[in-house]
């Protein structure tokens, strides 16, 4: 395991159980991420990428391997991630600011106290006017920015973001990559990201593990030289199209080559 890893995934595996026998998911599965990087898991659809993260969150347990959070892997690793969905999952009775303040509250913090944090980290994101709206009042973007807010003030350096903009339209998802960067940089977040899609997983992470389909393993891990900050610009650019050339070999190595016999660049 490398030192300063705060996520390491070694060995894992997991398979399900039911009566028509055991269907294996993930097999062999290899991961870290270091402080303060930014790590994006892309892989075919249902190949088992939110099992992992479920794992990493220790929601369930491995068939085999093992997870550690800033080296331990005991079942102290429960509640110790922010974990966001693709659904922002706001309740609807709640105001913006109640909805930010409740993973502090479920870990114990005053009501006030959570609250007031609440607020604080919303003027950070721009929403502080919103704080005592309902979140039907607020656009798609705006529900998402608050969501990942609650994720943020809940636990604040190991994030695991599931899809979080897929459901957003493109213009909407192009300034949402945007500001998550800017929030990412301007903290101490560790984040492990779950997208299909192959630009934003490229311009967002220092590193990508491209998985298999079922049962996935890592087909290729592409470290990301690109030079930060990375405005959406950054797709035009030769080297953007190499790392996606990449990318998307590999991830269709499955279901036939993408680009006729040539084979990803070594």
């Amino acid at each position: 395991m490398t030192e300063e890893a705060k996520i390491d995934v070694q060995g894992l595996g997991m398979s399900f159980s039911s009566s028509t026998g055991t269907s294996p998911v993930l097999r062999d599965l290899d991961l870290h991420v270091g402080h303060h990087e930014f790590v994006s898991v892309l892989g075919p659809s249902g190949c088992g990428k939110s099992t992992l993260f479920n794992i990493v969150a220790g929601l369930i347990e491995p068939s085999e391997g093992k997870v550690t959070l800033d080296g331990r892997s005991d079942s102290s690793r429960v509640g110790r991630c922010g974990y966001m969905m693709q659904r922002d999952l706001l309740m609807p009775w709640k105001t913006v600011a109640a909805n930010v303040a409740l993973g502090r509250i479920v870990k114990g913090s005053p009501r006030t106290e959570a609250l007031e944090a609440a607020k604080k980290i919303l003027e950070r994101y721009g929403l502080g006017e919103y704080a005592d709206h309902y979140p039907n009042q607020l656009s798609g973007g705006m529900r998402q920015r608050a969501a990942l807010a609650r994720t943020f003030l809940a636990a604040e350096d190991i994030l695991l973001l599931d899809e979080p903009f897929g459901a957003l339209d493109n213009l909407t998802r192009l300034r949402m990559q945007s500001w998550l960067l800017d929030v990412w940089q301007d903290s101490a977040a560790s984040i492990l990201f779950i997208t299909h899609d192959v630009d934003e997983a490229i311009r967002l992470s220092d590193r990508v593990y491209v998985l298999t389909e079922r049962p996935a393993t890592v087909a290729v891990t592409l470290e990301v030289a690109i030079k930060r900050p990375r405005p959406y610009e950054v797709v035009l650019t030769p080297e953007f199209a190499s790392y996606k050339k990449n990318a998307l070999n590999y991830l269709h190595t499955s279901t036939g080559a993408l680009f006729g016999s040539e084979r990803p660049d070594a």
